[in-house]
């Protein structure tokens, strides 16, 4: 190195020279300017963000701390006695039950808190800690997965963008992160740490369809969340990163690493010692949930012919009475957590199903049914939908008409081969299976309607023999109509009768062959016991005095009072299909109907009776509660409540119905505690339809018999068995009343043996129950309309003293007892086929052929077929009757 004065002072020079200094300056002058520009491109970028931050923010929703409660709640049902829960309803995200903070172990709380937010009580919103860490490990790693949200940011993203799941973008994502922080920050400011950490518990997916820490403990260890331990509260905490990966049922491994972690992290932090980390370590929770598992397996699926019809009629009323669209009135009944008390009474509901299930009530023969759909694309792309009603029209043509031949079978595996024969006739090459639906129902059926006639309220409903087979599947009890046969003889016919005053019990009737005419058609019905009165005709089921009573009031009236009983199957005219069809014909009160009746509707309609002529629509609940406290509907059965007969209309009906069932058609349907009861039986052509509705002082029950397939039954008697069984239990803790009572307006007296009415003192007259409020006898003029009308006395003398004893004798011959024993108690009426009307080939091949939904199991509710209508037969058919 040259350290020489010359080369010092040159190189002194050199650095000092004023070329040197120049360019120094301009480097500084350039380095200066790079620093400025990169503090200004900072800036920049800076205040850039900060806009598109603050555009993001100022486009945040408004939220309030209503908006950040859990959506979704089961909704539970309660049996009558307003605490014993009957069942739930559950709709997609609904399956929450909400619990306070106060019932939740402080170590659930604390293991959710170590594992999701472990700063919750010290952040206002926004773990800034968390955040860095997050970043760094980002940065790091290129992983910008790892969470940073705390509990608070958590409520928003769940209850404020649930469609978080759905984001593709980045942008997308980068947006709903900083709506959530900001939101944060100014939800801390308006709720509790405590109220953000109940919401949050009761929010969040714990898997397995539940939601919520409540539903969490009862899926996974069948105890309320206020009862689980410290280990069983680590387990679900673990689940809450990823509901799925940490399933406990599905993958017990992982979620056993997870409940660890957050074992340990309680343990860091202070929130349990070493001793309660080793014996929660210790505990064999994953045994306790596969247990549990396994019992909700095996349980039992929660279906109910009643709670079906229970949401039906809700959701109707929330329309009706408080303005809900369909969609709302749905959300609400499945995810809205409403606490709806029903009129179900539990011991009621478990006597009828149980004696639906019972063999013994069917000894006439039992059989495996069978409905069916089926869906096929054609080889030429059309696609084509088969039904039962298809199979068995295969049958019929191929075996010929029998029981057997049609849709019977002696087991399930003959079933099943049927099936499989038919389809090899419709199924060809190029064809594609879409869909096939087979149920196997036990035949014959049956249905029952137990109603408290004093409320209207429906204590327990069947719409089959066995289990209902899933959620809205059919029931026969009110999706179907079947034929009424001589049930319909009182509501049609004497009902509106007696409220006219136009008929009393002891008013003559001639019962003789009888000729109607229906528009071109003629009827002919058969009848010899001659004149005999009403109250024998109603006990003995006798078809003309039926008809000759209906024609008395007029069919058109007849149907009024159907009407307002509540039956709403039941019309002056009808459009199906593009035809006209009408109820107002001469068999009106024998039950010939065009659609038939609901068994429900049948059993409204004697409930009123029952009632003292007071109807009440039945119904299925009595109050709903909405999820915070307040009461939506009560009462719901004010409004339709509605006097429809006299109250001395009801008694004299259930007089003579009374003797029905001691002396008449329903003796088979006597209780032996000596109960009271009046009913009527109800059996149609060929004995397709069998009926007995009847009541007590306490309860009505319709209970209806018959083959899903309209087969003519051999055991016409099961329907008493079945109706005995019910009400013999459900009545045997009430008061044994062996009479009903009689209102102020009815009384033992005498009546015009002419007419049936009270009398003048020109009248013949003879005792019998009567309606002291009704019209008087016209005389005789009214004795010559009577004669004409019913046939019912042979023309007498004006009465005076000097003819006194003659006239007491008339008396007794033209007036018979008013009792009358029959021998045959099917009581079969045309009801079947004249009720075919459309009810058999309209219902059968509509729904049958066409398969549709409800129509193609069951032969359609249009009217027929297989569940529907009648007996078949063609409309406006002409039928003979069997008394």
């Amino acid at each position: 190195m040259n350290y020489k004065r010359d080369n010092v002072l040159k190189k002194q020079k050199r650095i000092s020279s004023k070329n040197t200094m120049k360019k120094k300056k301009t480097g500084v002058r350039v380095f200066k300017s790079l620093v400025i520009l990169f503090i200004i491109a900072v800036i920049g970028i800076v205040a850039v963000a900060g806009i598109f931050i603050m555009d993001i923010v100022d486009k945040s929703p408004n939220v309030s701390v209503n908006d950040v409660k859990p959506k979704g709640y089961q909704t539970t049902v309660y049996y009558d006695d307003g605490k014993t829960k009957s069942g739930t309803f559950v709709g997609a995200g609904g399956n929450r039950v909400y619990v306070k903070l106060d019932k939740i172990p402080k170590d659930v709380q604390h293991a959710f808190i170590s594992i999701e937010d472990e700063r919750f009580y010290k952040h206002n919103g926004v773990d800034l800690q968390g955040l860095a860490r997050a970043a760094v490990t980002g940065i790091a790693h290129g992983d910008f997965s790892q969470g940073a949200s705390t509990i608070t940011q958590q409520l928003i993203k769940n209850n404020i963008f649930p469609d978080f799941v759905a984001e593709k973008t980045f942008k997308d994502k980068m947006t709903r992160k900083i709506q959530e922080i900001s939101l944060a920050i100014a939800l801390e400011k308006k709720m509790s740490k405590d109220e953000i950490l109940e919401d949050y518990l009761n929010t969040i997916n714990l898997g397995a369809n539940s939601l919520g820490i409540e539903q969490a403990a009862k899926t996974y260890f069948g105890v309320n969340s206020s009862n689980l331990d410290l280990a069983q509260g680590a387990m679900i905490a673990g689940i809450t990163q990823n509901p799925t990966m940490y399933n406990p049922v599905d993958h017990p491994k992982e979620c056993a690493i997870r409940m660890k972690m957050v074992l340990n992290k309680m343990k860091e932090l202070g929130y349990i010692t070493e001793e309660q980390y080793n014996s929660a370590m210790k505990e064999d929770v994953f045994t306790q949930v596969a247990q549990r598992a396994k019992v909700l397996k095996n349980a039992k699926t929660d279906t109910s012919y009643f709670r079906d019809e229970l949401s039906k009629q809700i959701i109707s009323d929330l329309q009706k009475q408080l303005g809900y669209t369909p969609e709302q009135a749905y959300n609400t009944l499945y995810t809205g957590g409403l606490r709806i008390y029903s009129t179900q009474n539990k011991y009621v509901q478990d006597v009828t199903t149980d004696e639906m299930k019972n063999p013994n009530n069917y000894t006439g023969g039992n059989y495996v049914g069978l409905t069916y759909q089926y869906t096929i694309k054609k080889a030429n792309g059309k696609i084509v939908n088969y039904s039962d009603g298809n199979i068995r029209n295969y049958r019929i043509k191929k075996y010929g008409k029998s029981k057997t031949n049609a849709l019977l079978f002696g087991t399930k595996a003959e079933a099943k081969q049927a099936v499989r024969e038919w389809k090899k006739t419709v199924l060809k090459k190029g064809d594609t299976e879409l869909g096939e639906v087979i149920t196997y129902p036990m035949q014959p059926q049956a249905s029952a309607t137990i109603i408290d006639q004093s409320t209207g309220e429906v204590k327990a409903i069947a719409g089959g023999r066995e289990k209902q087979e899933g959620n809205q599947s059919f029931n026969r009890a009110t999706d179907s109509n079947r034929q009424p046969g001589s049930c319909f003889k009182i509501l049609a016919a004497y009902a509106p009768a007696f409220d006219e005053g136009k008929m009393g019990l002891a008013t003559p009737i001639l019962d003789e062959t009888y000729t109607v005419k229906n528009g071109l058609d003629e009827q002919t019905i058969k009848g010899s016991r001659g004149s005999i009165s009403a109250r024998s005709a109603i006990v003995s089921s006798v078809n003309v005095c039926a008809v000759k009573t209906s024609q008395l009031v007029g069919t058109k009236e007849g149907i009024k009072y159907c009407e307002d009983l509540g039956i709403t199957t039941v019309k002056e005219s009808f459009d199906i299909n593009g035809q006209q069809y009408s109820d107002d014909t001469p068999t009106l009160a024998l039950g010939g109907l065009t659609l038939g009746v609901k068994n429900e509707e049948l059993a409204g309609a004697f409930a009123c009776i029952a009632n003292g002529g007071t109807y009440n629509k039945p119904t299925y609940y009595t109050k709903i509660v909405d999820h915070s406290g307040k009461v939506l509907i009560e009462n719901p059965n004010e409004d339709s409540q509605k006097q429809v007969l006299k109250k001395s209309t009801a008694a004299l009906l259930t007089s003579a119905m009374k003797d029905v069932v001691d002396y008449g058609t329903g003796s088979q349907a006597r209780l032996d505690s000596g109960m009271a009861v009046a009913g009527k039986t109800g059996t149609t052509t060929d004995n397709v339809d069998t009926w007995f509705t009847g009541y007590t002082p306490y309860y009505t029950c319709a209970v209806w018999c018959g083959y899903d397939d309209n087969e003519s039954m051999s055991d016409t008697s099961f329907r008493f068995r079945l109706w005995k069984g019910i009400m013999s239990r459900i009545n045997a803790k009430k008061k044994v009343v062996t009479e009903f009572p009689l209102p102020s307006t009815v009384k033992r007296t005498q009546v015009c043996a002419l007419t049936g009415l009270q009398p003048l003192d020109s009248c013949p007259t003879t005792t019998e129950l009567a309606a002291t409020d009704a019209p008087t006898c016209g005389g005789s003029t009214m004795h010559e309309l009577y004669q004409d009308k019913l046939g019912g006395y042979i023309k007498q003398e004006p009465k005076d003293d000097k003819k006194k004893d003659e006239k007491k004798t008339t008396t007794t011959t033209t007036t018979t007892t008013t009792t009358t024993t029959t021998t045959d108690p099917t009581d079969n009426t045309t009801g079947g086929t004249t009720g075919g009307n459309t009810g058999g080939n309209t219902g059968g091949n509509t729904g049958g052929n066409t398969g549709g939904n409800t129509g193609g199991n069951t032969g359609g509710n249009t009217g027929g077929g297989t569940a529907g209508g009648g007996g078949g037969g063609s409309p406006n058919t002409n039928q003979n009757t069997t008394p």
